[in-house]
């Protein structure tokens, strides 16, 4: 027997496609897999198919798979590799207008999913900070509309959103003494 794939990835907590053992011997009594299939997959008793919803994240894990009938075995190798879903990443707004030396509503992303690491390309102001997909602070110089790009990455992949931030001067506080 063989399977119609033999090197699966999958995705934690999504529905796999099943996976069917294709038999070209004898009839197949028994099946059996070492070590044990992930949690959520099933092998069936009877078809030795693969199939289920993963719940587990996993590296790329080889398995042995076994047929059993009275004439003997016959075993074949699978991988299984289970990654997190790529985050759904937002932020709103994207767009934001500061102003020099005023501490700043700061911009906190959304996302579904597990992040493992946050990047950022481009150079954020002096005095904002980035920190876990947080963007805060006092920015202390001002600047034209700057486009940033924001990275969720995890086991699954990684996602971007862009940000747009511009420091503009304090508003001029004007004043006659006398009147």
């Amino acid at each position: 027997f063989t399977y119609s794939a033999d090197n699966l990835t999958l995705v934690n907590n999504t529905l796999m496609t099943t996976v069917n053992a294709i038999n070209t011997g004898g009839y197949i009594t028994s099946w059996e897999i070492e070590p044990a299939v992930p949690n959520g997959l099933i092998l069936s008793p009877l078809l030795g198919s693969i199939s289920g919803t993963p719940t587990v994240v996993q590296s790329m894990t080889m398995y042995q798979i076994w047929g059993n009938n009275s004439g003997g075995s016959h075993s074949v190798f699978i991988n299984i590799t289970i990654s997190d879903p790529i985050v759904d990443l937002d932020y709103n707004p994207e767009n934001a207008t500061l102003t020099r030396g005023v501490l700043m509503t700061p911009l906190n992303p959304t996302h579904n999913g597990i992040v493992d690491s946050w990047e950022l390309e481009g150079n954020l102001p002096t005095g904002v900070t980035f920190n876990d997909g947080l963007i805060s602070g006092t920015p202390s110089v001002n600047m034209t509309r700057t486009t940033f790009i924001v990275w969720a990455n995890n086991s699954g992949g990684s996602s971007s959103h862009t940000v747009n931030l511009t420091v503009l001067e304090p508003i001029v506080t004007l004043d006659y003494n006398p009147e």
